[in-house]
């Protein structure tokens, strides 16, 4: 019977990492030298709350960007969580006359008879 698996600063920190970047545990597993089941049971904490706790600091950095003015980071959050706050983005449709909806129809009918010689 081998020796029991002792945690190391070292391996914390890799399982962190590799579990907040989302690698599989059995991946993780291989890396370090162990079975899944020793590192469910001496890193069982850092595979559950590493990649939730990465995601709450991107989480963060992208808020403070949009708070300091950055566009993308603003449009970004809005688009992704606004939409409760009544912040919905809006396609417009802009309806053209009559004549030009009749040329284009035809313009789609003509496109429409030529490739059915395709098929």
């Amino acid at each position: 019977m081998g020796a029991e698996h002792q945690r190391t600063f070292k391996n914390i920190e890799l399982v962190r990492k590799m579990s907040a970047n989302g690698i599989p545990k059995t991946s993780i597993a291989k890396i370090i030298g162990i079975s899944v089941d020793t590192l469910d049971k001496h890193y069982g904490h850092e595979i559950r709350t590493a990649h939730p706790e990465h995601i709450n600091k991107i989480a963060n950095k992208a808020a403070e960007l949009a708070l300091e003015g950055n566009d993308k980071m603003i449009s970004l959050i809005l688009k992704t969580q606004g939409a409760r706050y009544g912040f919905v983005e809006k396609q417009v449709i802009e309806q053209q006359d009559s004549k030009a909806m009749e040329e284009l129809a035809s313009k789609v009918k003509a496109l429409e008879k030529d490739a059915e010689a395709d098929y």
